[in-house]
């Protein structure tokens, strides 16, 4: 079993593919699990009202378009466990992996993470050094591949996504006090558009 072969970005740009806007905290959507992708979901090219490969096509414009180098499905509003991360300096393509699953953690690092769905809010995140992703390509065929330091830490920030879990969860009181003026303009943001919609 090999790694997915990347998506590269250029061809997409190309063809005129258009990005989904991004979920923003606090949202609840955030929060909550998204459901895997079934084999024959994967085979058919479609989950619901979701056609998969265009879905998967769209994130990776997105991501690249808002300058990140992860993003989740829950984070442009659907709940499949997909993400597709870049973490390299090249920006050479996405790596694109249904039902992620980490496997092998070892070590444990201290870093900075920031999120797409949490504008301007930085923190440090303790995240294992190294470990394996098992999950399946677009195709619904197996993939495994290692991830090490800031790859690592990329695939365990989007597959919290997955289990609607957010990077600010894992900071310390403190972190948080820090933070509690940036969040609580966000929030009260996000329930002044959501008043305004209604």
């Amino acid at each position: 079993m090999a790694a997915p072969k990347p998506l590269p970005l250029q061809p997409l740009l190309d063809r005129g593919v258009e990005p989904l806007p991004v979920v923003l905290y606090p949202d609840p959507l955030l929060n909550q699990r998204a459901r895997e992708v079934t084999p024959e979901e994967l085979r058919a090219g479609k989950s619901g009202e979701h056609d998969l490969k265009k879905l998967v096509e769209r994130m990776c414009v997105t991501m690249y378009e808002e300058e990140g180098i992860g993003l989740a499905a829950p984070q442009v509003g659907v709940l499949l466990r997909l993400w597709l991360i870049d973490p390299s300096k090249e920006r050479e393509g996405a790596t694109v992996v249904f039902n992620p699953v980490l496997e092998d953690l070892s070590g444990s690092e201290e870093g900075e993470e920031g999120c797409l769905s949490i504008p301007d809010v930085r923190g440090s995140v303790k995240r294992a050094v190294s470990l394996v992703v098992k999950g399946l390509d677009l195709k619904g065929e197996p993939v495994t591949f290692p991830a090490e330091d800031l790859a690592a830490r990329v695939c365990q920030h989007e597959t919290d996504h997955l289990d609607g879990i957010l990077f600010i969860q894992h900071l310390g009181t403190a972190s948080r006090l820090l933070l509690r003026r940036k969040l609580k303009a966000l929030e009260e943001e996000y329930n002044f558009l959501h008043r305004r919609k209604k």
